[in-house]
């Protein structure tokens, strides 16, 4: 209705009047467009739909009127580009009422596409140039970088074995001997072995360790075994005892290894005995339970070598009659020692203390089946 109104008063009044009257058909319009929630974007194209159209006054009136009130979009668009070419020259008019001023005024700041500022602008711009800015010097850095391996990588191909800082081999070095040995590399062949390796990497070793190196390194690895066995073993409670002896080129030997309850296997030493006697078995043994208690015996007053001891709870070893000797001095010995290591022994009862300084015996019978295969083949 407030269309009819309007468009009433366009016919009837004079072109004064006329124009306020557009101009108040030009909001009514806007509002209606706001509660259809027409962009107001489309006025922005009003250049092209103008210039597809008439520009008669009171007809584009008609026209928007009747539009309007069908209540058609697409329609309605071309109707605001038709109000906005009446506008450009009502604009243009030199000669308009104060009313007429107000109302373009008020159309200009409604209708006209919003101004955006300048600064929020600049600012926004800056920003993203900053952004752009640190991501580049960040590719840059790590082109930098990558550039900077590749040239390492051309300029050498020597690996560093030897710290000339510490005038040491470096510990990876020591590593790797140790790995070789443990394999029966001889020392003499540790430093071909290395180059040859590291020759199928396309590298080469700065420097080579020297056989008598190797050897100081053998030694090196008995000191840290010792280490590990005096720190672990006197935790590990129910083992057994393996021991064996053997004679080369008229020297005699005597081995001692301990395992435990998960299975675990620790050499404890190879020694050059005297005669294979159960006596001389026995002392050598206790010498390398010495030789482990020292490691630690600073820091450590109860010896590492008396718990290893007395967590042992079974033997295993041949039927020589050396070794069924030496199990029962073994026993014996083992029985003087456990007072020092547990120190509820001495309010046991007898049948405890028997109970706890008893060993357990077990014979390995392969010479039996080695000895009947021999007789066999004959």
């Amino acid at each position: 209705m407030e269309f009819v109104y309007c468009y009433h008063g366009y016919i009837t009044g004079n072109n004064s009047s006329r124009t306020c009257w557009i101009l108040l058909i030009a909001f009514l319009i806007q509002q209606t467009l706001r509660q259809m929630s027409c962009s107001t974007q489309m006025i922005q194209n009003s250049d092209v739909i103008s210039s597809k159209i008439s520009h008669g006054t009171s007809k584009t009136a008609e026209w928007i009127v009747t539009q309007s009130e069908n209540c058609n979009p697409t329609s309605t668009k071309v109707a605001i580009g038709r109000l906005w070419s009446e506008y450009e020259k009502l604009r243009k008019n030199k000669s308009k009422t104060d009313g007429s001023r107000k109302f373009t005024e008020f159309l200009e700041t409604e209708f006209a596409p919003p101004a955006l500022s300048k600064t929020a602008d600049n600012d926004q711009q800056r920003t993203t140039i900053t952004e752009l800015q640190t991501a580049l010097k960040e590719k840059d850095d790590q082109i930098a970088y990558l550039i900077e391996q590749l040239q390492e990588g051309d300029e050498t191909r020597v690996i560093h074995l030897f710290d000339k800082k510490e005038k040491a081999f470096t510990p990876e070095l020591h590593l790797c001997v140790y790995s070789l040995l443990e394999h029966n590399v001889p020392s003499t062949q540790i430093g071909p072995t290395i180059k040859a390796c590291l020759k199928l990497a396309g590298k080469e070793p700065d420097r080579l360790p020297s056989p008598s190196t190797v050897a100081n390194m053998n030694i090196q690895r008995l000191c840290l075994v010792k280490k590990q066995l005096q720190d672990e073993l006197p935790e590990k409670i129910n083992t057994t005892l393996h021991t064996d002896e053997t004679s080369k080129v008229g020297i005699k030997y005597g081995g001692f290894s301990v395992r435990d309850e998960e299975g675990n296997y620790f050499a404890l030493g190879l020694r050059e005995m005297a005669t294979k006697s159960a006596q001389n078995t026995l002392d050598t043994f206790k010498e390398i339970l010495q030789d482990i208690a020292d490691t630690r015996k600073e820091t450590h007053p109860q010896s590492a070598g008396n718990e290893i001891l007395c967590n042992i709870q079974n033997t295993m070893s041949d039927r020589a009659a050396t070794e069924l000797k030496f199990n029962e001095l073994l026993e014996s010995y083992r029985e003087e020692v456990l007072p020092q290591v547990r120190a509820d022994y001495n309010t046991m009862n007898d049948e405890e203390k028997e109970t706890v300084s008893r060993l357990n015996n077990f014979f390995c019978g392969l010479h039996g089946l080695v000895h009947m295969a021999n007789a066999a083949q004959k």
